[in-house]
Formats: structure tokens, C-alpha cells, sequence
């Protein structure tokens, strides 16, 4: 009955359902907002814990900090040049120790017979005259009444709690008498400000973009440009090598700079018919599409990564953060930078006409560009003023790397991990 039927089908039905089989594949916004806040408030969260916890706790004395107070007790004066000036002070500071008092560094006589004491002090020979020593042409008086008021400061150190003398780090263990200078304390040297850091790091990491249409003239841009980097185009394998120069302005704030080789990659899988050719009209700015004939038609097939490389010098602004009776320490840093665009290598769609093109040749990238950088790791302390740290970062453009001219707004974005080892060059006192 119904042999020989042919239902027909209007050309609006078949662009509905051609529409919706060419509609763009919805990518999920980009989170490093995300991130980035998180990486933020742990920052401060991490700066207010650490800032506000005591070296000495209460009468557990988890740190040791050995500190006198101005009294009423008379200074002592040298009777005979036979006594160094260190053992006269020490009659003055054992008469005002309480009972028990706890882990002197020698020099100070301990009350406690159980407690030993700990061996002479690093670079100062038995006997030295400490006012010669310490405050140069200040004079002995000067060191005895200083002493009387803050007599010693030792870093907190996981070994202490044992007591064992022999494990201590002579760097661990610090004398650190108040300089008086005209009224003035010497602050510089008791901050450790003006220490330089230097460091190396490596940091594999993976890198994706932002991609946008640029002002007047995104008009030039292919209607099906979106679409295809869309599908098939994605995330890649990048890495960084940096040389990190760190100069202390306090004994927890820094200022960095460096030189950076920045290597940032993306995954292509091209597969598309390019069907349409664009005729780009500029009197009236915008793209007429003409349809080609099924022979003409061009199937782009290409498996490949892409790489895009950069010289780059930061600036940053860096804290530390010591963890208490440890050894680690947490740093954060926050800054922008320079980049230099080296070249790429590789092939990519062409915006307007979706060709392939050879990126080593393209013309389409800026020379100069700008970014920024946020990390927050930890780093673990050694031997020699050295310290390893892993450290997470993410830095991206906040300038285009296409000319002002293109099409396109293209800003990379990589995150990763730093593998980093410092070495302090004048170590401060913390």
C-alpha cells in the first residue's frame, strides 16, 4: 500500500539537526580561581598560626629561651685581669637564676645539677673578653649591664628536649647580646636583614590556555575555530628550570628574581573536514562563507604537541614561615614577570581559514608579554645553609602572547610542582 512512498523533509528540519550534531562540546570553566584563593587564605591562615605560637610554652618550655630581667643587683666590676669578664658576668646572672634554671650555654653556671652544660660557644674561645668580643669598643660595662637585661636567645631545636651536647648543630646555638649603639639596638644583625639566597629548581607541570576573540578583530575568527579547539585540542606536559636569586628585608620577608626557561606544551588530535571557504570582506569586517564542492572538501588529520617557549624574570615577593621545633619551614610567594616568547614548534588550525599551520614560522606571536606567579610550599633545612623544598605553583598571562593585531587572545596558564634547593649565602639569626 504504501510502496514507492518517499517522505520528503524540509531544508529547515535538516539545519535544525545539522545544528545540534555541530554544537561546540562544553568544556568546564576553568577552577584556578579556585585554587588560587585556597592557595591564599592556607597562606595566611598558615602566617597567623606560626607568628602567634611562642617559642617557650608556658612552663612546658617546648623552646628554650633564656632571657633576664633588669633587677636591682649590682654590676660587678672587673677586679683583676686575671678573671675574664665572662666569669665575673655570670656571678651576676647565676645570683638572679631561679632554681632549676634550665639549659645555659657555657659561660653561665647551671643551678640544676642534673642539667649539663653546653659545650663553649660557637667562635668564642674560653675565656674571651665578651666586651671586646661582642660590642668591639663599647667596653666591658657596657656588655655586663646589656647581658643583665637579655642574656641569651637559643633557636628551638628538636634535640634539646634530650639534651644531648653533642648533637647539637653549633648554628643551632646562638649568643645574641643586645648591642647598644648610641640607644639604638642593632637591629640589622639580630634580623639577619640583607642575607642574599640563592636557588635551583626544576618543576614539571602541565599547561592549558585561555582563548578569546580580540576586540575589533575578532571578527576574523572562523565560526568553527571555537568548536575544533574545543575538541581537539587539550591540555600538555611542560616543565621549568629557574636559577632564583632571594634578598631578606627581614628575617621572614624576602624580595626574588631570577631566570626562568619556561617550556609550555598542549596535545593536538586534529580530525575535521574543512567544507566552507571564508571570503573575508573589510570594508564591512566580517566572513561570508562559501560552501565547496564535496571534491574540494579538505580532511585536516594531525597527531602532535605543540610546544611554546619563554625566557622569563620574575619579580616576587616571598615569607617564611619556621615551623617550631622543626626543621621545616612553609614559604609562600606572590609576583609577576617578564616573558620573552623563544618560538614554537609544532602545527595549529589557522583561525580564519582552519588550515594547518607551522608554528615555527608563525608571525602571529607577540615578542613580549607579562604574567603572574603564586606558589606556597615547604622546605626542609640541612647541613651547609642548604634547603630542599617542594613547592606547588601556578602562574599564568594577564597579557596576550598573540600581536595586538590577531584575532585572538591566547593567555597560557600552567600549573606544576617546583623541586627547589637553596643555599643561604649569609645565614641571619632568626
Amino acid at each position: 500500500m504504501l510502496g514507492g512512498f518517499e517522505g520528503s523533509v524540509s531544508p529547515d528540519t535538516w539545519d535544525a539537526i545539522a545544528g545540534a550534531m555541530d554544537a561546540p562540546v562544553k568544556r568546564r570553566a576553568a577552577i584556578y580561581w579556585y585554587w588560587l584563593t585556597g592557595l591564599v587564605l592556607l597562606t595566611v591562615g598558615a602566617a597567623l598560626y606560626f607568628f602567634h605560637w611562642k617559642d617557650t610554652n608556658g612552663p612546658e618550655g617546648h623552646g628554650v629561651v633564656l632571657e633576664q630581667h633588669k633587677t636591682d643587683a649590682p654590676i660587678l666590676p672587673r677586679t683583676s685581669t686575671d678573671e675574664p669578664v665572662d666569669n665575673q658576668v655570670k656571678h651576676s646572672i647565676t645570683a638572679q637564676q631561679p632554681s632549676g634554671a634550665v639549659r645555659q650555654p657555657s659561660g653561665v653556671v647551671s643551678t640544676n645539677p642534673e642539667l649539663p652544660e653546653l659545650p663553649v660557644l660557637p667562635g668564642v674561645d674560653p675565656g674571651t673578653d665578651l666586651g671586646s668580643h661582642f660590642a668591639g669598643n663599647q667596653g666591658e660595662q657596657n656588655v655586663a649591664n646589656e647581658l643583665n637585661t637579655e642574656v641569651i636567645h637559643v633557636r628551638p631545636h628538636s634535640t634539646l628536649a634530650i639534651f644531648d651536647a653533642s648533637e647539637i648543630d653549633a648554628h643551632e646555638l646562638k649568643y645574641i647580646p643586645t648591642i647598644n649603639n648610641g640607644g639604638r639596638k642593632d637591629s640589622k644583625k639580630i634580623l639577619g636583614m640583607g642575607t642574599w639566597e640563592f636557588g635551583l629548581s626544576a618543576s614539571p607541570a602541565l599547561a592549558s590556555k585561555l582563548v578569546k576573540s580580540n576586540g575589533s578583530f575578532g571578527w576574523l575568527v572562523n565560526k568553527d575555530y571555537k568548536d575544533i579547539t574545543n575538541r581537539f585540542e587539550s591540555q600538555g606536559f611542560s616543565y621549568q628550570i629557574a636559577f632564583q636569586a632571594n634578598r631578606y628585608i627581614t628575617n621572614r620577608i624576602y624580595l626574588s628574581t631570577g631566570l626562568i626557561y619556561n617550556q609550555m606544551g598542549e596535545n593536538i588530535e586534529y580530525d575535521y573536514l574543512i567544507d566552507e571557504l571564508p571570503n573575508v570582506d573589510y570594508n564591512f569586517e566580517k566572513l561570508d562563507y562559501i560552501t565547496l564542492n564535496p571534491q574540494l572538501w579538505e580532511h585536516v588529520q594531525y597527531n602532535g604537541h605543540n610546544t611554546y617557549h619563554f625566557i622569563q624574570i620574575p619579580v616576587k615577593l616571598g615569607i617564611v614561615v619556621p615551623m617550631v621545633h622543626s626543621r621545616f619551614s612553609l614559604r609562600s610567594e606572590l609576583g609577576m614577570q617578564y616573558m620573552r616568547f623563544l618560538g614554537g614548534s609544532g602545527k595549529k588550525a589557522d583561525e580564519t581559514f582552519l588550515t594547518l599551520e607551522d608554528l615555527s614560522g608563525s608571525t602571529e606571536y607577540a615578542a613580549n608579554s607579562f604574567g603572574m606567579s603564586a606558589n606556597f610550599g615547604i622546605y626542609r633545612a640541612f647541613k651547609y645553609n642548604l634547603e630542599l623544598g617542594m613547592v606547588p605553583f601556578y602562574q599564568r598571562n594577564v597579557t596576550s602572547i598573540r600581536r595586538s593585531d590577531s584575532p585572538l587572545d591566547e593567555r597560557p596558564y600552567n600549573f606544576g610542582c617546583n623541586i627547589q634547593l637553596t643555599y643561604k649565602l649569609n645565614r641571619g639569626l632568626r
